[in-house]
């Protein structure tokens, strides 16, 4: 089960997955509100999660590209699950909202992205700002990106922020897509999505992070 949360910031996203049962009054489309069942806690796939294990996987965090079915269906990949297959959500820490509101706050998702440490700095080829920031617009600083655009991107591959490249960063891709200017390996810790990767030639985007900038700069 997704559910789509408004933000003044841009659409949030909240996923609960291996449930044994959907409930039967939840429709796509239909509005949900606090304390509303979305379903029974379970242990699916079935074959590769025993029974004592069965747990809730909560997800909260934001959507990499609208255009993703377009993507999608241009690569041929099944099964179709729509803007909400796993390659275009990035995630942040499920516990930052219900922190924030334990302590009589609302979550504001500019003040959480604006709170996420950096993990990597890339330089990227496109005629103008990916569409993440066409639902993210205060991510974005600046005249729309006129060749190459500079990202500061989380560890989860979230781009905090987005602005035209300056020359000298330009000049840094030569004929490539995309250039790792800077990473920091304390904040990517275990580095589990491994959007970058570290080579004897310095940090570069790995397999997953060539999908991630597929999906990202998609039109």
């Amino acid at each position: 089960v997704v559910l789509l949360h408004d933000d003044p910031a841009g659409p949030v996203y909240s996923l609960y997955a291996h449930l044994a049962a959907i409930d039967p009054a939840l429709k796509v489309g239909a509005a949900v509100k606090a304390g509303d069942r979305l379903g029974r806690m379970g242990n699916t796939p079935e074959g590769t999660i025993p029974v004592a294990r069965s747990h809730v996987h909560l997800e909260i965090g934001v959507i990499c590209s609208p255009r993703f079915d377009r993507w999608f269906h241009a690569k041929k990949l099944k099964p179709n699950h729509g803007l909400y297959n796993g390659m275009n959500l990035l995630g942040f820490n499920p516990l930052a909202p219900f922190e924030t509101q334990a302590a009589g706050c609302d979550f504001s998702l500019v003040d959480h992205l604006d709170s996420i440490k950096t993990a990597f700095e890339v330089v990227l080829a496109t005629r103008d700002r990916p569409p993440y920031f066409d639902d993210y617009p205060s991510r974005w600083v600046g005249p729309d990106a006129d060749g190459a655009a500079w990202l500061a991107v989380s560890d989860s591959g979230i781009p905090l922020a987005g602005r035209a490249a300056t020359a000298e960063e330009k000049a840094t891709l030569g004929r490539r897509k995309a250039v790792v200017l800077r990473a920091d390996p304390e904040v990517l810790g275990r580095n589990g999505r491994r959007i970058v990767v570290r080579d004897n030639t310095g940090w570069r985007l790995g397999q997953a992070g060539e999908q991630w900038l597929d999906i990202l700069t998609f039109r």
